[in-house]
């Protein structure tokens, strides 16, 4: 009887702490909201989510290069769009200036107009993101990418670039994943640089003719007919690059959507392979709860047993 006792006694003990692990395990399977709480609950579904919080962490990294892209293209794009407005005023005053009444104060009130116009026009050519790196230019060049070259005056200076051209891409891509190029800055050389005569240049020589005092009307109108001439070309590179950031920029928005549903089905994949039904958890913990009290009672019953108990019986 003492052997018999001494099992009935263990075996009792065994299921209760067995009935109470897993109530224990239910409840924080509940508190979590997720079936699985580690790899030996369930290693297959352990090793799907795995995966899928693999492939989401990816997503979102892409997704943060694909937010830098679009920001630098959208400034890109808005500066752009300065260039445009500042070379047309500058056209503008140009066709003022081909009006043969104009005296000589007037002209150099004029060339005064299109000397801001230049200097806004070189501050936009040299502007950068909140991070310091330039628009039209490599990023991670320090310096200016277009600098001043002096002349016979402080008004009088042409522009270079300091560094070659080609515009910084933004590349994410990884195993099993389709390479994505997101730029981080423009090509500018040609667009700021490029043509037969620079906006720089252009501009120069309309300031430098409009500035001359005793100038004849022939001399003006021929400096005019080359200033508009050379800024519609200049602004027909404004506007071909203004189409081309407008077209990355719809890039982006379509890589992004392709982003978008990778996230999402990695998200999907792990919800499906680690989530919990409440509504099955919650019965399940009931059950549980109700194996648990009776393991209880059992054990209840044994601590009863001993030889005494057997003697009075």
């Amino acid at each position: 009887m003492r052997v018999s006792t001494a099992y009935s006694f263990d075996s009792t003990v065994y299921e209760l702490q067995r009935r109470q692990d897993e109530l224990t395990h239910a409840q924080e399977q509940m508190n979590s909201g997720k079936r699985v709480l580690k790899p030996g609950d369930d290693p297959t579904a352990a090793a799907q989510a795995e995966r899928a919080l693999v492939e989401e962490a990816r997503g979102k990294q892409l997704q943060r290069t694909i937010d830098n892209s679009r920001n630098v293209m959208g400034l890109t794009e808005s500066a752009l769009g300065s260039a445009i407005e500042l070379s047309q005023q500058a056209r503008e005053a140009l066709v003022l200036a081909g009006n043969g009444s104009y005296t000589d104060s007037g002209r150099r009130a004029l060339a005064e107009t299109l000397k801001q116009a230049r200097d806004e026009l070189f501050s936009v050519s040299n502007q950068t993101d909140a991070a310091g790196n330039l628009l039209f230019g490599r990023q991670g060049e320090n310096s200016a990418r277009y600098i001043k070259v002096p002349g016979a005056s402080p008004d009088d200076w042409t522009v270079s670039s300091d560094a070659a051209g080609g515009r910084l891409e933004g590349v994410y891509s990884d195993a099993g994943t389709p390479r994505e190029n997101l730029p981080l800055s423009i090509e500018g050389r040609d667009t700021w640089l490029g043509g037969s005569t620079d906006v720089f240049t252009t501009l120069n020589n309309a300031i430098g003719l409009l500035q001359t005092d005793g100038a004849t009307n022939e001399q003006v109108s021929q400096a005019v007919t080359d200033g508009i001439a050379g800024l519609d070309s200049v602004l027909d590179r404004f506007q071909s690059t203004r189409a081309e950031v407008g077209a990355i920029l719809n890039g982006i928005d379509s890589i992004e959507s392709r982003n978008s549903g990778r996230i999402l089905a990695a998200q999907t994949t792990r919800s499906n392979v680690e989530d919990i039904d409440m509504v099955e958890a919650i019965s399940s913990f009931t059950n549980k709860q109700t194996s648990y009290q009776a393991a209880l009672q059992s054990y209840a019953m044994v601590q009863k047993l001993s030889l005494f108990n057997y003697i009075n019986g």
